[in-house]
């Protein structure tokens, strides 16, 4: 039998729980050759986390897609601004039993997801994810293999195994670029603030909160949303593992800059986090340094990345991608949008010719502007 996360020596060899990241290759082979989502896929799905037993885990809608045997996902990607403590905890289990929307897994749960415990999670937004187990996956040199991004209850998180070879050739991507917290929208209307980037805690403030009465600079705007960016004017880095820095002063010196967004995170791996993102432009003309480029968003951070398998083959320079993006509107000074915790393992690594993209300073130049998936959104 294979071996399963239930602390039992399933396979008979004498050792409980081992070699659990290669998998079951119960899902089969997969092959990209153009671009695929795996949320898309049928092979992922993931649903709201509404409470969590002692070994049991109700989602916010039927199990449906899960079956005994799976293994799943469950990860705290959010909480609110007074309880975030327990964002990135997560934890990997086998599914015993599903009923309805309830899901029994083989091994009791031990982690806490809540601001203080199980009993309650209020406040927190907690995913169940299906994490497929293929023999083989091949990506192509046109091949992307992605997931859907991050909209503030599920998204973002790219989760799989491989049984034999994980390879991807030289043109091809795994990637998460951008599917994390969202960057800060541009203000609401002419000469109004933009706002603060996404991030543990949930989504900026700006705008004069709302209001377009005042700048940003009058409620202390400028400053970091946790790991999101701030915003006055022009807007500061998203971070996550640190390179993101303050942006440039809109006068030249004597308007508080945009500040940076803190770092965040384990790299040892005891949490998983989205990268955050960076704070967005006022809405207007823009200072004479940076007219004609116009407002925008700020960039969002990296998505989760979660690759294990026996033997894997990155035979390019950028097969595995968790970068945050970058914006061209308005920006002053350069800055690093959020990148994302990139989580590799294998039994046998084949690195290509350069670096892989994990958390690591990256020129914003070579990434384009993105969209305002959070314009006008107020935290929780």
């Amino acid at each position: 039998a294979p071996e399963l996360r239930d602390g039992l020596d399933n396979d008979c060899d004498g050792t409980a729980d081992d070699g659990l990241h290669r998998g079951t290759g119960r899902d089969g082979a997969l092959v990209v050759t153009g671009t695929t989502l795996l949320s898309a896929t049928g092979d992922a799905p993931s649903w709201s986390v509404t409470s969590i037993g002692a070994s049991t885990v109700v989602l916010d809608a039927p199990a449906t897609g899960l079956a005994a045997g799976d293994e799943v996902l469950v990860v705290n990607l959010q909480g609110t601004d007074s309880a975030y403590g327990s964002v990135g905890r997560y934890t990997f289990g086998s599914v015993a039993s599903t009923s309805g929307s309830t899901v029994t897994l083989s091994a009791p749960i031990t982690t806490v997801f809540g601001a203080a415990s199980n009993a309650d999670l209020s406040g927190q937004v907690i995913v169940l994810q299906r994490v497929p187990h293929y023999t083989d996956v091949s990506v192509g040199a046109s091949g992307v293999l992605s997931t859907a991004a991050w909209d503030g209850l599920e998204g973002g998180v790219l989760a799989f195994r491989a049984s034999g070879t994980l390879e991807v050739a030289s043109g091809g991507q795994i990637t998460v670029a951008a599917l994390g917290y969202a960057g800060g929208g541009t203000g609401l209307a002419d000469n109004c603030d933009s706002f603060q980037g996404e991030s543990l805690n949930g989504p900026g403030d700006g705008a004069a909160f709302g209001t377009c009465a005042a700048y940003n600079e009058a409620y202390g705007l400028w400053a970091a949303n946790v790991g999101g960016g701030g915003a006055h004017i022009c807007g500061g880095g998203g971070n996550y593992g640190g390179s993101a820095t303050d942006s440039d002063s809109w006068t030249g010196g004597s308007a508080t800059p945009a500040r940076a967004g803190g770092t965040y995170g384990a790299a040892t791996l005891g949490t998983l986090h989205f990268g955050s993102g960076g704070g967005g432009v006022w809405w207007g003309a823009g200072p004479p340094a940076c007219a004609g480029t116009g407002p925008g968003p700020g960039g969002d951070g990296g998505g989760l990345l979660v690759v294990t398998g026996g033997t894997l083959r990155l035979l390019g320079s950028h097969g595995l991608v968790a970068d945050g993006a970058a914006t061209t509107a308005c920006a002053k000074g350069s800055w690093e949008y959020g990148f994302a915790r990139l989580l590799c393992a294998a039994t046998a690594l084949t690195p290509g010719g350069s670096r892989q993209s994990a958390p690591a300073a990256r020129s914003a130049r070579a990434l384009s502007a993105t969209s305002p998936r959070e314009a006008g959104r107020r935290r929780r």
